[in-house]
């Protein structure tokens, strides 16, 4: 043996394992390599590994059929491990919930990255306004969040604010809003409480102060003297303000000299011109008499007003006379204690107690990895807690800088718990993995790396040589071809180019002047030359189709080196169904043919039948597209579509023979039926009249209604004309009728469908 041939022999191990060096020891976490540890390894080499508890491979084979145990297995490619080891996460399928929905499982346990459908109940619909969804195994081995609820939107209060301060409110949540100085809420007070669904959404109304017999309106804030006209003689105090829930003191009255009559229209009113002092300190509904005797309220004379006992007040207790007017007293609310207040996800109540009354509030902390969204509080308010806040897994900064990497979709916002942001590399570079980061609680993990995308040696082409030979190719750059003797470049490529790794737009050499086999069929089209089983080199087909089809692609095709051309393809017409033109009220504009045809993406216009009508003209204009035509729908003059918004308004839905349309002709009686949970109060039948619907109204259960009988009974009237139901728990602002006066007070109470009424005595 020579001493060039014993060189070649040891050497050739080292130098044939370098040239075929492929794949890099890959970076594994939560696992551990069981078999094939041997980096850098070449191309074919199979790598074995096994995961943690709760983690598995991305894919896994059993190792050894005798024992059947299952290990995570790549293979070496020339483009790198297939498939990249890595051990996701599991997620159990326990672990998949979303409130108020059917959860679609199709397996006992997920992995890291797949998905599990949801359907929400009924009406209700995620906080995207959709009705189903997914939610994701996570790599922390719990899914994604997601919720289904009925809610109510709120951006703000007219003239007020609220609490908690968030848009969004499920079903049954409720919030507290308090009125700006000069404005109330409809029930004549300052602070006032509404549950989602809204009978009406909150909003506050100027305050003002109507005399009736006289005619004449004050704002908050006035301050109105009287006296009374010649003869008569003034019963009552002569300077009164007009506060949030009305006169204060009472108004006064006029009596004659004779016959003792009280007469209000008898009163002379003008704005009071001393605003050195102002009028009787005032007593806000529940709450005490401040100092008895006629005594001098001068500006700047502070006072504190006392709520009765078993309540509070809401507001600011001490008020100020300044230049002739009070400020606005509180609210005196009842101390009605309420139940636990409601738990959270995901986290729980600071500091407990046994029992809560209005105004208390209670705080709220979430449990590591999530933050409050929203208010952190909940307050009691007659009996209920406003809505509690919300635990979201912890938002994340701007996505990770990635090197020779762009965040596809840049955002400047923070990504919430759950999110990816998907990179793209530069050119020459390929993204690792998925491509994608994830915010997981806070942080950023799956962050992708950016390789610089080189090719190793050029593919082999048959019957072909590399001109251009070479070990490594930098991305974009192309390996040159030659064909051998006899054979020929398809359509003169002659070279490939490597992109992110791979070998792209391979040449092809066909033997030169070979001939083709019978040329191609297509569906629909057929050859406009006799078809032959051999056909020579140049030989050129043409395809054509039948009428109103449409050819699309080259109709010459030509037989090239031994192979055809791509054939055209041939693209349906659309023929006018008689029966769906009627079946939609519709006949084809400007045509009398019975039979209609058009080609593929041709327009076609309709016209309604006479004393028919839709919505806009522009839907009757429709394109072909491959032999279906989305044909509009007209309806008769004066029909009516149903709306789901003014379903849900009013607490109802379709009956069941009507459930299946949306349009009801003019005169045309629509049965409803209120929803679970609402019962009737204007019947359940519906009329459409000239394009509009009288809906029907269902109220819910719980909600007090308001008894004409009883309001003459005790000689009241509703303050405001707004509503006459009202909800649990909600106060009540009434009046005397004319000719009566107050002995009770006049705010009552609706409290499990029962309504306590006020009573005022005939004067």
């Amino acid at each position: 043996m020579s001493v060039y041939t014993f060189c070649i022999v040891l050497l050739c191990p080292w130098f044939c394992f370098a040239q075929d060096k492929i794949c890099d020891r890959p970076d594994l976490q939560n696992g551990m390599f069981y078999s094939g540890e041997y980096f850098p390894a070449r191309k074919n080499a199979d790598l074995w590994y096994n995961c943690n508890d709760n983690f598995d491979p991305v894919y896994k084979e059993t190792y050894r059929w005798y024992t059947r145990d299952e290990y995570g297995k790549s293979t070496c490619t020339e483009y790198g491990w297939n498939p990249m080891p890595k051990c996701l996460a599991l997620c159990w399928h326990s672990a998949a919930r979303v409130d108020n929905a059917d959860i679609y499982h199709t397996k006992n346990q997920y992995k890291e990255g797949d998905r599990v459908r949801f359907k929400c109940y009924g009406d209700l619909r995620t906080e995207d306004g959709r009705n189903d969804g997914g939610i994701e195994c996570l790599p922390n081995h719990k899914f994604s969040e997601a919720r289904c609820l009925k809610s109510c939107t709120i951006e703000s209060v007219s003239h007020g604010n609220y609490i908690p301060k968030k848009s969004i409110f499920e079903q049954g949540e409720s919030l507290v809003y308090e009125c700006d100085e000069g404005y109330r809420s409809p029930t004549n007070t300052r602070f006032a409480s509404a549950t989602c669904p809204w009978t009406s959404p909150p909003h506050c109304v100027e305050t003002t102060c109507y005399i009736t017999e006289l005619r004449e309106e004050y704002k908050a804030g006035d301050v109105v003297a009287f006296s009374c006209s010649p003869g008569y003689k003034l019963i009552g105090e002569n300077v009164s303000q007009c506060y949030y829930y009305g006169w204060d003191p009472a108004l006064p009255t006029c009596v004659d000299n004779y016959h003792i009559q009280a007469y209000p229209y008898e009163l002379i009113t003008k704005k009071q011109a001393d605003v050195s002092m102002c009028a009787t300190a005032p007593k806000p509904p529940y709450s005490q008499d401040l100092e008895a005797g006629n005594i001098p309220y001068n500006n700047d004379r502070i006072v504190e007003i006392q709520c009765n006992s078993n309540y509070r007040p809401f507001g600011s207790k001490s008020i100020k006379c300044q230049k002739g007017q009070w400020q606005s007293p509180p609210q005196c609310i009842e101390k009605r204690y309420c139940n636990q207040p409601p738990g959270i996800k995901n986290g729980r109540i600071i500091k407990e107690k046994e029992w809560h009354s209005s105004g208390e509030t209670v705080k709220y902390q979430c449990d590591p990895g999530y933050e409050i969204s929203g208010s952190s509080e909940s307050m009691c308010f007659m009996q209920q807690w406003t809505a509690p806040p919300v635990c979201k897994g912890k938002s994340c900064d701007k996505a990770p800088d990635v090197d020779n990497a762009v965040v596809i979709g840049l955002r400047t916002k923070q990504y919430t718990h759950g999110e990816s942001a998907k990179y793209s590399c530069q050119d020459g570079y390929t993204i690792s993995e998925d491509g994608q980061a994830k915010c997981v609680e806070g942080n950023w993990i799956n962050v992708p790396k950016c390789s610089y995308t080189s090719c190793e040696s050029a593919p082999e082409i048959n019957n072909a040589v590399i001109q251009t030979k070479k070990a490594n190719y930098s991305s974009g750059e192309r390996a040159v071809y030659m064909c051998n003797s006899g054979y020929v470049f398809n359509k003169d490529q002659n070279s490939a180019i490597c992109k992110n790794s791979q070998w792209m737009e391979l040449p092809e050499c066909r033997k030169q002047g070979e001939s083709c086999g019978s040329p191609p069929v297509i569906q629909f089209g057929e050859t406009l030359e006799n078809r032959e089983a051999t056909n020579k080199h140049g030989t050129v087909m043409n395809y054509k189709c039948p009428e109103y089809y449409t050819l699309k692609g080259s109709k010459a095709v030509m037989c090239s080196h031994g192979k055809w051309d791509d054939p055209p393809i041939c693209l349906e017409p659309c023929t006018a169904s008689e029966r769906e033109i009627r079946a939609n009220n519709i006949q084809l504009k400007w045509i009398t043919d019975k039979k209609f045809y058009s080609r593929h993406n041709e327009w076609v216009g309709f016209s309604c039948f006479d004393g028919y009508e839709i919505s806009d003209e522009k839907l009757l204009r429709i394109q072909c597209n491959r032999g279906v035509l989305p044909y509009p729908k007209c309806t008769k003059k004066g029909s009516c579509q149903i709306s789901q918004e003014q379903l849900d308004r009013n607490g109802l839905e379709l009956d069941s023979k009507d459930k299946d349309s949306v349009y009801f002709e003019d005169g045309e009686r629509i049965q409803f039926k209120c929803k679970a949970g609402f019962t009737i109060t204007t019947g359940t039948v519906g009329l459409c009249t000239k394009s509009h619907v009288t809906y029907p109204k269902c109220t819910d259960a719980d909600m007090c209604r308001v008894s004409q009988d009883q309001l003459d009974e005790n000689g009241l009237e509703l303050d405001s004309k707004d509503t006459v139901y009202f909800k649990d728990g909600e106060l009540i602002q009434f009046k005397c009728k004319t000719g009566f006066t107050i002995t009770t007070g006049t705010v009552g109470l609706c409290a499990k469908r029962q309504i306590t009424y006020p009573k005022c005595a005939k004067s």
